[in-house]
């Protein structure tokens, strides 16, 4: 059964299993470990933990509308580049204050 979200369960700030993107399409190994990365440096920056850091990426979108599916870009720059256009991409849809 698919979700319409994606679900990662966090237990004690670790995230640490996936079941789906909000199309239903199962996420490799890569993509999650990227997801994961991607969160857990972007919680460092702005000094929030995971888990908080992750509500506000996948209520905003973030993670099922970007950072899946442009991993193929994404993956392929800098951490500095992935996680300032991250904030970017959060700012701009409102969950982040500018």
């Amino acid at each position: 059964m698919h979700t319409n979200r994606i679900v990662l369960v966090l237990l004690h700030e670790k995230i640490l299993y996936f079941c789906g993107d909000k199309r239903g399409t199962p996420m490799n190994f890569k993509v999650l470990n990227f997801t994961i990365f991607c969160i857990s440096n972007v919680a460092d920056y702005l000094k929030m933990n995971v888990r908080d850091t992750y509500h506000c990426m996948n209520n905003a979108g973030v993670i099922s509308d970007y950072i899946v599916p442009c991993y193929d870009v994404l993956h392929s720059f800098s951490k500095e580049y992935i996680v300032d256009d991250i904030i970017d991409y959060m700012k701009k849809k409102g969950a982040l204050l500018s």
